[in-house]
């Protein structure tokens, strides 16, 4: 099984601000927690990749970044672009946005 490292999006990443990175990085462990996840979680990724990855992080959100997230949708859009961005450099070796 392949480790999916939440915790690059920590660091600049060629074209997104490590600020940016980092908000991508909160909003998915955001919506983890709030469907009771922990580091750890399988994610199964099937089409043109069939791949189950360990999503993992190091540093846990605080109470208050927690709180801080109040639309769902939000959470679900932005968890799903910092998802997107870390399994385009795991799976195509693509390292660089626009």
């Amino acid at each position: 099984m392949r480790r999916l490292d939440l915790d690059r999006l920590n660091k600049e990443i060629n074209g997104i601000s490590s600020t940016r990175a980092a908000f991508y990085r909160e909003a998915i462990i955001v919506g983890l927690k709030r469907q009771g996840h922990e580091s750890g979680i399988d994610l199964e990724v099937s089409g043109e990749f069939d791949e189950t990855f360990s999503v993992v992080w190091g540093k846990d959100i605080t109470s208050t970044e927690l709180a801080s997230w109040k639309d769902e949708n939000q959470i679900a859009n932005f968890a799903a672009v910092g998802l997107s961005v870390l399994l385009v450099i795991e799976l195509l070796n693509i390292v660089s946005f626009e």
